[in-house]
């Protein structure tokens, strides 16, 4: 078993590799019609840099993926892009009415510029080989791309402009000593990060979709009782699969060998709800064991599997696969929580 100061060690080895992830992975849509990030946007951090970010100061996650997507960006722009976080996750309120959230505010004082940025982090599978951007849609069935895409750039964004928010925007700054926004230059863009993911039976590559950037994070996905002809084609051998985590579905997985869960066939069954976390290897016969006993419960939550090699002394991520309910997307598909007791 790990110490305690191994485990603290692993978590910040985690949290730098989600960083440099969150910071250069490609955006999911393509965004040539809106402000997306520019190198320009992070400073003089060089590539080598970007990828050796430190994990410094250590973030407690929150529990929700898309918080903690929030937390890395807040870490990113406060730490390493020299700004100065103004609000984050801040509700805009008017008459006693919520108009929505910025994500996050910041300021950099070399630029004299004000960054209004709005952060998701998604994963989406497609539904329908099509160049429809209707075709990516969430385990769960009702977050579809093309919906939250133009909630972004139609709601989101233009919130920040609005009059309303601009009264609220104004005495935050006032309430800081900040300069005020008519005397500055004010920015905003958008991060739209995340993994797509293909059926195991569609072609290789997105080069098909107008909608979506053909150089994102992308694997596979299938449905449960698919598996024994997936692994027909995928091959029978002696692999090994990490078992993912919510938490651990940013980055490609890298766990070191003495901190995941090895657990065997009769240790496996069915689960309504799987609370992980960290990472569970599996064998062939562990996954199609797992998988078997999800096929057999009603609105089965989504699985994130890696298949991993074995370095030196970490299981590295080759590949990714989702896995998800019989009747998805028909049906909708809960998602892999964090444990309650945290």
């Amino acid at each position: 078993m790990p110490t305690p100061d191994q485990i603290l060690a692993w978590r910040g080895q985690q949290q730098a590799r989600d960083l440099a992830w969150s910071l250069t992975s490609k955006e999911l849509p393509k965004l040539d019609y809106v402000n997306s990030l520019t190198k320009q946007d992070y400073g003089t951090l060089s590539r080598k840099q970007i990828t050796e970010l430190p994990s410094t100061p250590l973030l407690e996650p929150k529990k929700r993926l898309g918080l903690y997507f929030e937390q890395l960006w807040q870490l990113l722009v406060s730490h390493h892009f020299n700004q100065t976080v103004i609000a984050a996750n801040r509700q805009i309120i008017h008459a006693g009415a919520t108009l929505g959230a910025l994500d996050l505010l910041s300021y950099c004082d070399q630029k004299r510029t004000y960054f209004h940025y709005e952060l998701a982090v998604k994963f989406y599978l497609e539904a329908k080989y099509s160049d429809q951007a209707t075709g990516w849609i969430g385990p769960n069935s009702r977050d579809r791309l093309d919906l939250k895409l133009d909630r972004l750039l139609n709601h989101q964004l233009p919130l920040a402009l609005d009059p309303r928010a601009r009264l609220q925007i104004d005495q935050w700054l006032a309430n800081k000593e900040m300069p005020s926004i008519e005397s500055t230059k004010f920015k905003q863009k958008l991060v739209m990060k995340g993994w797509l993911f293909q059926h195991y039976q569609q072609p290789t590559g997105l080069e098909h979709s107008d909608y979506v950037n053909q150089e994102c994070s992308n694997g596979r996905w299938l449905h449960y009782g698919e598996t024994p002809h997936w692994l027909e084609q995928h091959g029978k051998t002696d692999k090994h699969w990490l078992l993912l985590p919510r938490l651990y579905w940013l980055s490609p997985a890298k766990c070191p060998v003495d901190f995941v869960k090895n657990l065997s066939p009769t240790e496996l069954g069915a689960y309504s709800q799987l609370y992980l976390e960290t990472p569970i290897l599996l064998n062939t016969q562990s996954l199609t064991k797992l998988m078997q006993g999800q096929r057999k419960i009603p609105n089965a939550q989504a699985l994130l599997v890696a298949e991993v090699e074995l370095g030196a002394d970490h299981w590295l991520e080759k590949r990714r696969f989702m896995w998800v309910n019989d009747y998805w997307p028909a049906s909708m598909t809960a998602i892999a929580r964090p444990s309650r007791n945290k």
